[in-house]
């Protein structure tokens, strides 16, 4: 097994870098932060795949893609500290330099963390569990280090993230994004953008693919883990340009095996409000919505047929979390979560949408019961 030593990766990137700064303009420097952040992001996804079929040889792979990610990390520290370079970010010099800094660190950091675990085979949900954390955090940096960087590229938009998850997401949990638009980029890009997720070649969901998402740069999205545990890419294109993001699911390493307890049939009713804005006037409107839940439970694993159709898991101590698509008159998809207790779950639901007339979200409660 390998054993390369993380005191002189740590060096090369805090001494030796600097000293051999060769420069490097905006464009170079933002294209370095996406390689590191695509050996970040390929590092969480073989972590997770560690996990979940107990694979120190998984494990290995997510060091080595972090030794890769700190070999980019060693020049983009000497880029920066070039006068060339600096001039070349001009304003955007010191967000990008604090970022990368603190990358650097948290990513020293989760290979320290990596490597022990690979050395102690420890592929435990703990351990793992942990370690991503630490590592979606690190991601969350980079990623910040790339949104100041941005005024000095000329690129017409990037993705960020309006929250805290660093691209890790539970089963069926919520994220929202936006693609930023460049304030110096002329003209401003106003396309709505086109998503694309690749899920793993081998099946399963890791990233809901929601073909009515059709988001305008400055437009918050929210987009939904699938059930199934892995990394899926998320590729999003406007005005010409494709940017992509890695993003990573937990699996059943956050929530433990499933459970036969609650197999049967449920049916039950939803409710909520749903708001929003029509976008030929920019009026807000706010309307109730209300409806049937059937659905049935065989070794843990949800069918829903109403509303619309979709799964969900059942997982030891009785929390669910599901997700399916629904025609309103508008394309949905929904995302539920809850418990049960005997025979009875109860819990809550939420749905963007969005159509060529409206935009907007729905959420509220559910409750079902055994049949």
């Amino acid at each position: 097994m390998r054993k390369p030593s993380l005191a002189l990766a740590a060096v090369a990137w805090l001494i030796l870098a600097p000293a051999a700064a060769r420069g490097a303009t905006a464009q170079e420097v933002e294209a370095a932060l996406e390689d590191e952040l695509e050996e970040i992001g390929d590092a969480g996804t073989e972590l997770i795949e560690a996990g979940l079929a107990d694979s120190v040889s998984d494990l290995s792979q997510a060091v080595q893609n972090l030794d890769d990610a700190l070999a980019i990390q060693a020049g983009l520290v000497a880029d920066l500290a070039d006068p060339s370079t600096q001039a070349a970010l001009g304003d955007a010099f010191s967000g990008v330099s604090k970022g990368v800094g603190s990358l650097g660190k948290g990513l020293v950091k989760a290979r320290a963390s990596a490597e022990a675990l690979e050395l102690a085979g420890d592929t435990s949900p703990k351990a793992i569990s942990k370690l991503a954390k630490g590592l979606a955090k690190t991601q969350a940096t980079g990623a910040r280090a790339l949104d100041a960087l941005q005024p000095a590229t000329g690129q017409p938009f990037i993705i960020v993230e309006r929250g805290k998850t660093g691209g890790f997401l539970a089963p069926w949990q919520a994220v929202t994004l936006e693609l930023l638009p460049n304030p110096f980029y002329q003209p401003p890009c106003a396309e709505a953008a086109s998503l694309a997720v690749t899920n793993p070649g081998s099946g399963g969901t890791v990233l809901v693919a929601e073909s009515n998402l059709m988001p305008l740069p400055g437009q918050p999205f929210v987009m939904f883990a699938g059930s199934d545990g892995g990394g899926a890419r998320l590729s999003v294109t406007a005005c010409g340009v494709t940017r992509e993001r890695i993003v990573q699911n937990y699996g059943s390493i956050t929530n433990g095996p499933l459970t036969s307890l609650s197999d049967g049939s449920y049916a039950g009713t939803f409710s909520g409000s749903a708001s929003g804005t029509v976008l030929e006037d920019g009026e807000p409107f706010q309307m109730g919505v209300s409806g049937e839940v059937l659905a049935t439970v065989s070794n843990g694993l949800v069918a829903i047929s109403a509303p619309g159709a979709g799964t969900g898991r059942v997982w030891e101590g009785g929390a669910i979390r599901g997700g399916g698509a629904a025609d309103f008159g508008i394309p949905v998809f929904f995302v539920l979560r809850g418990s049960f207790k005997g025979d009875t779950a109860s819990g809550g639901w939420q749905a963007p949408f969005r159509s060529p007339d409206v935009v907007g979200s729905a959420s509220g409660s559910w409750s079902v019961t055994r049949q």
